[in-house]
C-alpha cells in the first residue's frame, strides 16, 4: 500500500494489482446493489476495506462486507489520494455493482 500511496496512477495501472477492496455493511447491500457505492468512496486492500467495514457495522448494525471490483471497472483518472491515518485511495465517481456473495477462503 506504501507503493501505491507513492505512484498510486501509475500502479493502478499494474496489472499485478488487478482488485481493490470496498467495506461496508450487509445493513446497506440492498441499497450499494441499487444504487452503486456513491462517490467519494475509499479503496484499498483487504485490511483498510475490513477496518471500513467494522466502522459500517458499528454504524449501521449487519455484518461485514468486503467487495472486492477489478480495476478493469474503474476509471484510473477519476482517483485521488486519501490524506489521512488510512492509506487508500478515493474514488470520485459512483461505481455500479453487479454483486455475487462469495466466502473468503483461509490459506
Amino acid at each position: 500500500m506504501k507503493l501505491l500511496l507513492e505512484n498510486w496512477r501509475q500502479y493502478l495501472k499494474e496489472s499485478e494489482f488487478n482488485e481493490l477492496f470496498y467495506g461496508t455493511s450487509t445493513s446497506l447491500q440492498e441499497k450499494l446493489v441499487a444504487e452503486g457505492i456513491p462517490a467519494p468512496s475509499t479503496w484499498g486492500d483487504y485490511a483498510l476495506a475490513e477496518r471500513n467495514a467494522y466502522l459500517a457495522v458499528k454504524e449501521h448494525g449487519g455484518e461485514l462486507m468486503v467487495i472486492n471490483v477489478p480495476m478493469s471497472d474503474f476509471d484510473s483518472s477519476k482517483f485521488v489520494v486519501e490524506e489521512g491515518t488510512e492509506a487508500g485511495v478515493i474514488y470520485t465517481e459512483s461505481l455500479s455493482l453487479h454483486m455475487q456473495e462469495t466466502e473468503r477462503g483461509v490459506i
